[in-house]
């Protein structure tokens, strides 16, 4: 069942390991990108709101993707060391557990990218909703691939490891193309 704001708020204030950092940063990509769907409908642009509602629920998804992916680690980790499968187990949760925060940035991105690609064509008020989105935007990447890199470093699995670390070489590289359209005022209209 989705959770109220309060209820969420709630939940993540508690003296508990979930909801954490990373269905936060979910949320605030789901937030940028439903300012994004708020420009895009007031420019009447309706390939770009699409895109961008799409976004928003994928990444209100995640949310509890990231509690059920860091449930299933902590999980993992609690295992008998003497358990023959336990190394695999641990590897294959801390896979997900990373790859469930790089999801949560590269989406991101991507809406931080759809909205600068709006941002221009909207009057100087909506510009500034848009601004904001892609900031939210901004930090949801930055959070999703904090988490991300904080994760591989326990990756006991080289391959996955290398996979995972090209995912956080291109969102980063997207990111820093993301952060120079969003400081970079849009001309006026």
């Amino acid at each position: 069942a989705a959770l109220t704001i309060a209820g969420y708020l709630h939940d993540l204030a508690s003296a508990t390991p979930l909801p954490a950092g990373g269905s936060a940063a979910a949320l605030a990509g789901a937030l940028a990108a439903s300012l994004g769907t708020m420009g895009a409908r007031i420019g009447q642009q309706a390939t770009a709101e699409q895109t961008l509602d799409s976004l928003s629920h994928k990444l209100a998804g995640l949310m509890r993707s990231d509690c059920e992916a860091y449930e299933a680690l902590s999980q993992a980790r609690r295992l008998p060391a003497d358990r023959t499968d336990r190394p695999l187990l641990l590897a294959s949760a801390l896979e997900r557990a990373t790859d469930v925060p790089l999801t949560i940035a590269k989406l991101a991105c991507e809406a931080g990218h759809s909205i600068a690609a709006i941002r221009t064509c909207l009057s100087p008020a909506v510009q500034s909703d848009l601004t904001v989105g892609m900031i939210l935007a901004i930090a949801a990447t930055e959070a999703g691939l904090h988490t991300a890199k904080t994760n591989i470093k326990l990756q006991r699995n080289q391959s996955v490891a290398d996979i995972q670390a090209g995912a956080i070489t291109k969102i980063s590289n997207s990111l820093e193309e993301l952060k120079g359209l969003c400081y970079t005022p849009p001309p006026s209209t």
